[in-house]
């Protein structure tokens, strides 16, 4: 091998050696619910082991047309979450919430979901346009939250509304009209 095709060849294999040392970096392959801060954006969280029992378990299979007609809540969750991730943002009281919007779907269509320190589901909040359900106006932005019941829950719900409300959703929205009025269209479930 002549002494030119050697060094493209290990400079070659230097660049190599260097990506994939920069991949390993940046990817957090120990993702667990149970520790938020090893997830860095939401779809590390949502690809953690016990993810999707977690999230059904929490919001349960009621069925609603949020994003697509007529799916279960903990259905709509997921596909929410599936899509183009947020990274983790930190709450008051070691709280962290996550955010996604549906994969080929965002405008203004997006879900959170906001875990404790021991990533125990605390809250799940979605910003949709009520798909295919009667008397809904298809121009307006709604904003549904699932939050366990107790003394935080009033914390909970201010952080779901200022994220459904911030500029990351707000941006997604096609025509800024859908917002009109939206604080008259934002519900709030209690959860045992």
């Amino acid at each position: 091998m002549s002494p030119l095709l050697r060094v493209v060849n290990l400079a070659g294999l230097c660049l190599l050696s260097a990506i994939l040392a920069r991949a390993a970096a940046s990817a957090p392959d120990n993702c667990e619910m149970s520790k938020p801060l090893t997830c860095s954006n939401t779809s590390w969280l949502s690809w953690s082991p016990g993810f999707a029992i977690a999230v059904t378990g929490f919001i349960g299979h009621t069925r609603v047309s949020y994003f697509r007609p007529k799916k279960t809540l903990s259905w709509q969750a997921l596909y929410g979450l599936s899509g183009p991730p947020g990274q983790r943002v930190r709450l008051p009281d070691n709280r962290y919430l996550f955010s996604a919007c549906p994969a080929h779907d965002c405008g203004g269509q997006a879900a959170a979901i906001i875990l404790d320190d021991q990533g125990n589901i605390e809250a799940i909040g979605f910003s949709s346009f009520h798909c295919c359900e009667p008397h809904t106006n298809l121009d307006h932005r709604y904003l549904d939250f699932y939050v366990r019941r107790g003394a935080s829950a009033d914390s909970l719900i201010a952080e779901l509304k200022n994220w459904g409300n911030g500029l990351t959703v707000t941006s997604m929205v096609h025509d800024p009209r859908d917002d009109d009025g939206i604080a008259s269209r934002i519900s709030t479930h209690l959860l045992p």
